[in-house]
């Protein structure tokens, strides 16, 4: 992993998880608590908009950010399932199980706060 981030990022909670390329593109990854909702950043660029964010999503980046957040202790392995579930889909699959993993991820947010 490389300890130091090339991009700018402006907030001041993340913790940087290393980098990462995928396609000939080079991420910043990120997680961030950000209060009760906790999320991954993929930073590809200085710009303020040249990110990637959001737990669950189905980008690669992001899905790599999550699993680094998990194997460093920010996201509980228990928050990962819930929003990188390689079996039953992504975190905004409505299969039923969505609010309780909702729940899931709340409560452990706020226990580590």
């Amino acid at each position: 992993m490389d300890d130091k981030p090339q991009f700018k990022h402006d907030c001041n909670d993340y913790k940087f998880l290393g980098r990462h390329s995928l396609n000939d593109i080079g991420y910043d990854l990120y997680f961030c608590p950000q209060g009760r909702i906790p999320t991954v950043i993929a930073r590809y660029g200085d710009e303020g908009y040249e990110y990637h964010s959001g737990l669950g999503l189905p980008m690669p980046e992001l899905e790599e950010a999550a699993r680094r957040a998990v194997a460093q202790g920010y996201l509980e392995a228990q928050e990962e399932k819930a929003v990188v579930d390689e079996t039953e889909g992504s975190w905004f699959d409505y299969d039923g199980e969505f609010e309780e993993r909702f729940k899931q991820s709340m409560d452990a947010a706020e226990a580590r706060s």
